[in-house]
């Protein structure tokens, strides 16, 4: 509510009523004043300001308990007293605080933290009102916005003078509100320092523009030849400098700057258009007296006081030289005569004020001198000695007091720390271009140069000296960075830093204990940069590096040599490992490393099937981690580490990608045992097992059985491709993967869905079983594999028989959505149903009576043929112990006709005319000639002729049958030699096709290029003028002729030989 005057003021001789004075002795006590004596005092001399009794009970009150929260409840209590004697009318004051809590409180917060601040509100009491308008305290001001406002002031003032006061007011403005919101802890570190200086910024182009049009009216434009003789406007730019330029501003900080022109020439005067002299000046007097105007409107000290204090001596020759430079004599400067020193000034250098343009001129110019384009470790020497100078300077100059800037582990040496990389490696790595201290920081820990914790104690230190220093010097507004000695100082310097407490001692110590951890943090990194191992810049790049360094002409040769097929992809491949992608930012170390694995990772690749592929994957799976510095290192150290990575990336897309996808398969590489160990079925299992207990959800299990699936997968590719393990072996572990997974996906399904569709969940009576066929049921997958399955159920009765069976078939489409449904895996193992009875045209899940009806009546010869690879792999035990029975009586008991081998011999025939191309018979491994389905077929006709009588026969594995023809008789050991040669080679012809891409691919490729890569793969390799590929293909033709050959003799003997009796029959 408003307050209203009713001009009764309390006498202040005859003291405030008893019961008041009581309240305000109880609230002096709870607010920590130091002298609680005066404290009642200044209330006393308060409530003489306010209207009457009722007016002073109440707001006296409010005080004495609103200085409870301040840092310096004195100073906040006296600063209230003066802030209402500065109205005219004291309760004017009463209704901008009482319709506004947080502005009162931003008021008590700054009265009892800032002498200095509160001055200028005393001084002018209209800024609280501004303050409290349009949300001002509590959200940021674009610098614009400043810009705007100050240009209207100025707009509206007469004489020079009034501009130059209104820059002074101005800025005590906007500082009240910046310390405030900083006090208040509403904006941060970073805010605050480029809040205060975008405050400089308008202010300085503010003083620029009143200046420089004044000296025009008085003397024109100066104007100089630049182009062509064309005579142009000069221009004039402020530089800003130290943490002006760094956009890093405290609340008294000196502003370092240097004025700069475009180009020499001479006024040309306005004429009768307006200007006050005709009197032509150089365009170097003229902008010197635009400085020296500037200092006036800027530094000079007026009843106002000043607007900044400016220090002009790191100018070319300090106080000696000339307070303005053109842009060619500062080039001449720099180039001829600058010293290191000058060169960590310029880091931080931005055009403040002015041309903009001329300003980045001058900044690309400087570039070169400032960061050099090779590894400057030449300039650590002379960083180091100027940093042995800043010790005995600061030796010197040091006072008693704890100094947080030039001080022991303080600012300096931050920056010094931050400045020091910059100069040494910021012209081979532009990202350290970097103004700003916290973000050099940043930047220099990116490129590893600091590790994160070395960065994160700089920063935290960094950020924690600034705003002690800030509240340091907004007590008062002096430029000190010295702690204070006396306790009660140190304590409320605590408080301000949001610390806690009524005990001063208790809150001194707890404030000195933290500036001493940050400062032994600072120290520790500082002592390491100089006296350690941080720059050690010696670099033995191998040889190979220089070529590639010299650009991709110059590799193309080289790379050539070494059997790339695409040098230029090869070399942008290869300069993306040493410099990253365009999004990333390596550190120089992880740079230096790759330089010195250049020529072995040059040779090893050239040792691959594919070194394209095997370098492009190495790229992407290098880009994907951040442990680039780590990874070279590891391969620098350990070459048969670095060729069992490039073997994986230089064979399979599909693994390398998988390892890029899941980083954590990096183990696997990095673990020996991996390589070498193949793993049973068993322990398959209890792996899976024991993360499958980490997973609660359904989704989530299955996620974990298929992330099984993939890594598994690739360990045994891996293997593979070391050339750990024999294919016989590869096809085993997989197929035993495979089982492990169904197993697993089968139990998770059954154990969701079974009891929500009415079925049994007691393990091992679940009345539903999955048979295996083809290459998983013969335990020889390969990848790229296809499951081969059929889904059986128990015959069910007569009750409930036909909703039973719609839940089998809801919990089989469960079970194919488990296994080979879309998932964020992808598709983990492709299905085929079609060898079920009646192919895809038949149910889902058949009954074990319906099975038999169908193989008994309606089976057919090549049904048969492919239950000779039937196995259960998961389910119901006993009813799969009945169905095998059923399955065998079939495949092997059913009576055969005579011509069973001409039959099996066309069905051979037609395949072999219907997947393959015309012509290129010979190209496909697999149903070509003399391909895998010749050594197939042929085993399973002794199966099917001899398997009712010869139990031995009965095998799922055609290696397995192969030998029982040997051991048996059948064939002679010369022609099982053969036969096991031949499908020994050209399963590692599939397994090699297959692993590239994780494609179902049977067919060699007709490109001579694939074709060698192909080779490559399976280990050949160039041998006097025979090439890989034709040694390859040699062997190829070799194997499939004789493999068709003894086929076809062996077929056209059985189909001579009488059928063999049944049993059965």
């Amino acid at each position: 509510m408003a307050t209203q005057h009713t001009g009764k003021y309390i006498d202040i001789r005859q003291g405030l009523p008893e019961a008041l004075e009581t309240a305000l002795a109880t609230c002096i006590q709870l607010s920590y004043l130091r002298d609680p004596d005066q404290g009642l005092v200044t209330l006393q001399s308060i409530a003489a300001m306010l209207p009457d009794s009722a007016q002073a009970a109440r707001w006296l009150i409010w005080l004495a308990k609103q200085v409870q929260s301040a840092c310096d409840p004195d100073r906040a209590l006296n600063n209230w007293e003066r802030f209402f004697r500065a109205y005219a009318n004291p309760h004017d004051a009463l209704p901008l605080i009482e319709t506004s809590s947080r502005l009162s409180t931003a008021l008590t917060t700054l009265f009892g933290s800032s002498q200095y601040l509160t001055d200028m509100i005393l001084q002018e009491p209209a800024i609280v009102e501004w303050l409290d308008t349009d949300g001002r305290l509590f959200t940021s001001r674009p610098k614009e916005a400043m810009m705007a406002d100050l240009a209207d002031w100025l707009e509206r003032s007469a004489s020079l003078e009034d501009r130059f006061r209104i820059l002074r007011r101005f800025r005590k403005r906007e500082m009240v509100r910046i310390g405030l919101r900083d006090l208040m802890r509403v904006a941060d570190l970073v805010e605050t320092t480029e809040d205060l200086s975008n405050l400089a910024d308008v202010c300085l182009q503010g003083a620029y523009n009143v200046c420089f049009a004044e000296l025009t009216s008085r003397y024109g434009t100066p104007m100089g030849p630049i182009d062509a003789g064309k005579s142009v406007p000069c221009e004039f730019v402020i530089l800003g400098l130290g943490k002006l330029g760094g956009q890093e501003l405290n609340f008294s900080s000196d502003i370092d700057l240097i004025f700069l022109y475009s180009h020499d020439g001479e006024t040309v005067p306005h004429g009768t258009s307006g200007a006050t002299t005709t009197q032509a000046i150089t365009s170097h007097e003229f902008f010197t007296r635009l400085a020296r105007l500037l200092l006036k409107a800027i530094h000079d000290i007026t009843s106002d006081g000043n607007v900044y204090r400016v220090d002009l001596r790191l100018r070319p020759d300090g106080r000696g030289g000339p307070i303005v430079n053109s842009l060619r004599v500062l080039e001449v400067y720099y180039e001829s005569w600058g010293k290191t020193w000058e060169r960590q000034m310029l880091l931080k250098a931005r055009p403040v004020a002015g041309s903009e343009r001329l300003g980045r001129e001058f900044l690309q110019l400087m570039r070169p001198f400032i960061f050099r384009k090779y590894l400057d470790a030449g300039a650590l020497q002379e960083i180091k000695q100027i940093k042995e100078q800043i010790d005995q300077s600061l030796a010197q100059q040091r006072s008693r007091g704890i100094n947080i800037k030039l001080g022991w582990g303080g600012i300096r040496e931050i920056e010094f720390v931050a400045q020091s990389f910059q100069l040494v490696f910021g012209g081979q790595d532009t990202w350290l271009q970097e103004r700003h201290t916290l973000r050099a920081l940043h930047r220099i820990s990116e490129r590893g140069y600091l590790t994160y914790e070395e960065y994160s104690h700089l920063a935290k230190a960094y950020i924690f000296f600034r705003e002690l220093e800030h509240r340091l010097q907004m007590a008062h507004g002096r430029q000190t960075h010295e702690l204070p000695a006396d306790v009660e100082e140190l304590a409320t310097l605590a408080r301000k830093m949001g610390l806690r407490g009524d005990n001063p001692e208790v809150l001194a110590s707890v404030l000195m204990q933290r500036y001493r951890e940050h400062t032994a943090r600072v120290r520790k990194v500082y002592d390491k940069l100089f006296y350690g191992d941080f720059l050690d810049a010696d670099e033995d790049a191998s040889p190979e590096w220089y070529a590639l360094a010299g650009g991709m002409k110059a590799a193309q040769p080289l790379l050539r040599r070494l059997q790339f097929a695409d040098p230029e992809k090869t070399y942008r491949n290869l300069m993306q490992l040493h410099d990253g992608p365009p999004s990333s930012h390596p550190t120089a170390k992880s740079q230096q490393l790759f330089r010195q694995l250049c020529g072995t990772l040059l040779r090893v690749a050239s040792e691959q099937p594919d070194p394209d592929l095997a370098i492009n994957n190495l790229e992407q799976f290098v880009a994907s981690t951040p442990a680039r510095e780590s990874l070279f290192r590891l391969w620098l150290d350990n070459e048969a580490m670095l060729r069992v990575v490039l073997s994986l990336f230089g064979n399979s897309v599909f693994l390398s990608k998988r390892l890029i996808q899941q980083p954590d398969l990096l183990d696997t590489l990095l673990n020996p045992a991996s390589l070498t160990r193949s793993k049973t079925k068993e322990q398959l299992r209890e792996e899976l097992t024991a993360v499958l207990a980490k997973a609660d959800r359904y989704d989530e299990r299955l996620d974990v059985v298929r992330r099984f699936k993939r890594a598994e997968e690739f360990r045994i590719g891996l293997q593979e491709i070391a050339g750990e393990a024999d294919i016989l072996t590869t096809m085993r572990e997989l197929s035993s993967l495979a089982d492990v997974y169904l197993e697993a996906v089968f139990r998770l399904v059954w154990q969701e869905w079974a009891g929500s569709f009415g079925l049994s969940t007691t393990p091992g009576r679940e009345g539903f079983v999955i048979i295996a066929l083809g290459k998983l049921g013969s335990m020889e997958l390969d990848f790229a594999s296809d499951l081969d399955l059929i889904f059986v159920n128990d015959d069910l009765g007569d009750e409930g028989a036909v909703p039973r069976q719609f839940a089998y078939n809801k919990i089989a489409q469960k079970l194919v959505q488990a296994i080979g449904g879309m998932s964020r895996y992808g598709t983990v193992f492709r299905i085929d149903l079609g060898l079920r009875p009646e192919g895809h045209k038949g149910p889902l899940v058949i009954s074990l009576s319906g099975l038999q009806d169908y193989y008994q009546h309606r089976g057919q010869l090549w049904e048969r043929q492919a239950l000779l690879r039937a196995r259960p792999v998961a389910g119901d035990a006993n009813l799969a112990q009945r169905l095998m029975r059923e399955l065998e009586s079939f495949a092997y008991e059913t009576p055969i006709t005579p011509d069973v081998v001409q039959k099996v011999t066309a069905m051979r025939r037609r395949i072999e005319q219907e997947r393959t191309e015309e012509g290129k018979e010979r190209w496909d491994i697999k149903v070509g000639v003399g391909g895998l389905t010749d050594i197939e077929f042929l085993a399973q006709v002794f199966q099917l002729l001899y398997g009712a009588t010869v139990t031995s026969l009965r095998r799922i594995s055609t290696w397995e049958v192969l030998e029982v023809l040997e051991r048996e008789g059948f064939l002679p050991a010369g022609d099982v030699e053969v036969l096991r040669r031949a499908y020994r080679f050209l399963r590692r012809v599939e397994s090699a096709l297959r692993i590239v891409d994780d494609r179902s691919i049977n067919t060699i490729p007709e490109d001579s290029a694939d074709q060698r890569r192909l080779a490559r793969r399976l280990g050949y390799r160039d041998e006097g003028n025979l090439r890989a590929e034709e040694a390859f293909l040699l062997d190829v033709h070799s194997h499939t002729a004789a493999v068709r050959e003894l086929y076809e003799r062996v077929m056209q003997d059985l189909g001579g030989r009488p059928q063999p009796e049944n049993p059965s029959m």
